[in-house]
């Protein structure tokens, strides 16, 4: 989920013509990682898409950045349980962001 939100938000700022590679400091160049341009983390995404800080929707991909970045791959089963109802929500705000953004055809439950 975490890619899937990444690359969906990366979509809607394609979409509205946004740039999110990360620049030099100059401006013109773009900051580059293995020759390629650096694009905006999924963190990164979510504070530019929603501005206030108390967005429930927010909230929840910060939680899950966060958990990711703790665990990243470890202790998987020990915390599914403790995560499923935060799991769920991320699952159907992503339903919901990918319907507003692209038409209810392209959604997972209403497609």
């Amino acid at each position: 989920m975490h890619l899937a939100w990444l690359y969906l938000l990366q979509a809607e700022f394609t979409k509205a013509g946004i740039d999110y590679r990360y620049r030099e400091q100059d401006g013109r160049r773009f900051v580059r990682v293995d020759g390629e341009p650096k694009t905006w983390e999924l963190a990164k995404c979510v504070r530019e898409t929603w501005a206030s800080e108390n967005d429930p929707v927010r909230r929840n991909l910060e939680f899950f950045v966060g958990l990711r970045n703790k665990i990243e791959h470890r202790f998987q089963e020990a915390i599914g349980s403790a995560v499923a109802g935060h799991a769920q929500a991320m699952i159907l705000n992503y339903e919901a962001e990918l319907t507003d953004s692209f038409g209810p055809e392209k959604g997972w439950l209403t497609g």
